[in-house]
């Protein structure tokens, strides 16, 4: 199975959250111990895209 993300390079911690299926707390959470990378944009943090595809099972 093929997960793609429509040319999204960054998502929010709510559109992230979103796109797991988890409550925010968990993605913020996730990035706080290190298990989720994410980058500062603008005002706020932004996790790539390619993370999410590798916790959906889509790196490999």
């Amino acid at each position: 199975m093929s997960t793609t993300l429509p040319k999204i390079k960054y998502l929010t911690i709510r559109e992230a959250a979103f796109v797991l299926g988890v409550p925010r707390g968990h993605v913020s959470r996730a990035i706080r111990v290190g298990v989720i990378r994410a980058v500062r944009r603008r005002s706020g943090l932004a996790v790539p895209s390619s993370e999410i595809v590798k916790w959906l099972g889509g790196a490999g």
